[in-house]
């Protein structure tokens, strides 16, 4: 998904997010990781990216469980 910067850039950081979206050298750019989590997520629109994270939102929720079977706070 694009939105993958948006939602869950911070769980593999911005190289991972970068390399999925397609932009193998950008996180090779010197700058720090949080102005490149910004950069990744400003190219996503916000119609994609709150329709991944409600879709998070619901496969977390359901059944109250993660995948891995701990409990959702």
């Amino acid at each position: 998904m694009l939105a993958y910067p948006v939602v869950a850039g911070r769980l593999y950081g911005p190289q991972r997010g970068a390399v999925l979206q397609g932009y193998p050298d950008f996180y090779k750019l010197d700058c720090s990781c949080r102005a490149k989590q910004k950069g990744l997520a400003m190219g996503v629109h916000y119609e994609v990216a709150r329709a991944w994270a409600k879709h998070l939102a619901y496969v977390f929720k359901r059944n109250g469980k993660r995948k891995d079977g701990r409990k959702v706070v």
